[in-house]
């Protein structure tokens, strides 16, 4: 079975090490260095064929500005982590490349849009470089929305419905994880297509901000989107040791609301430093299926790991 995981964070984890820390990064995905939870050799051990790659540019103002950082940051992707064994997927054509063949496929994602400053010009631009999915927020506000983490709790700006409504006619998936929650129904209201949430758990186990409670759960169902259901420990229980079977309460919650067609993962791997008991990093993941398959059948499980994504993909470039 193919898996693919629909958010990570090593490229943040790069840029962070060359750019912050000044030390060298080169080879590093390929070299299965351990500060990295995802790298080449270890999704080949977990059987993960597919990772999403996000760029997420911080909120911190200290920090370059926002663009130059995520030019940075697909600078360090096409060069440390795009090679001749990967496939860059942006498109069906490549999709189905990827699904005939035996190479690791990559996927672009923007987490944020503080990269596009206000400017659906610099959208357009990220879009040419091969971003295909993108996030709205990070925890805090910018210019599209609040993030779960204001206070005020606002959704869409005027300058944000602008922008979902450029990302439909781009074809670009809008990923509703960290976005506030009346932000998350202007997104239901706005959005011509399918939407999807790359890496949130359910409030139904962990009432947590950053977790989706049943109503938002049921207006992604009805759009035909997608849950990426997270590995994030402190969204999956309260407990200090948390377990696979933790997780495995959430993919039965979604599955009781009908959503088993609607259901992957999206590991938030190199964005963690606390992990899930036997689900440390990418090398791991194959625990996690092994424990799917003591408790639904093979092509439900088949299509929790990839099918239901590659479907989801098809629906948004068709």
């Amino acid at each position: 079975m193919k898996i693919i995981d629909a958010h990570c964070d090593v490229l943040w984890k790069m840029w962070t090490r060359k750019y912050l820390q000044k030390e060298p990064i080169q080879g590093a995905f390929y070299k299965d260095v351990e500060w990295l939870q995802v790298t080449k050799k270890k999704l080949a051990r977990g059987k993960v064929a597919l990772q999403a790659c996000a760029v997420y540019v911080s909120e911190d103002p200290m920090l370059k500005r926002p663009f130059e950082t995520a030019l940075e940051m697909i600078h360090i992707f096409n060069t440390e982590v795009v090679s001749e064994e990967t496939i860059f997927i942006r498109g069906l054509e490549d999709l189905e490349r990827w699904q005939s063949g035996d190479r690791l496929g990559l996927l672009l994602t923007l987490e944020g849009a503080e990269s596009i400053e206000g400017d659906l010009t610099k959208l357009e631009v990220l879009h040419q470089l091969g971003v295909r999915w993108v996030g709205l927020t990070h925890n805090p506000a910018n210019q599209v929305a609040d993030g779960v983490g204001e206070e005020r709790g606002a959704g869409l700006s005027n300058f944000g419905k602008k922008f979902v409504e450029e990302l439909n006619r781009l074809r670009i998936a809008i990923d509703v994880s960290h976005l506030s929650v009346r932000g998350f129904w202007d997104v239901a209201e706005l959005s011509k297509q399918p939407f999807f949430a790359s890496h949130s758990n359910t409030k139904k186990y962990l009432n947590h901000r950053r977790n989706l409670d049943d109503d938002q759960i049921k207006a992604i169902l009805q759009a035909d989107g997608m849950i990426g259901l997270t590995y994030v420990p402190y969204f999956t229980s309260a407990n200090e040791r948390v377990t696979l079977d933790d997780l495995l309460r959430h993919v039965e919650h979604v599955c009781s609301l009908g959503g088993a067609r609607n259901l992957g993962f999206g590991s938030d791997f190199d964005g963690i430093s606390r992990t899930i008991v036997g689900l440390e990093d990418s090398s791991q993941t194959e625990n996690w299926v092994n424990l799917l398959l003591r408790h639904y059948p093979d092509e439900v499980v088949k299509g929790f790991l990839s099918e239901n994504w590659i479907q989801f993909m098809k629906r948004i470039w068709s």
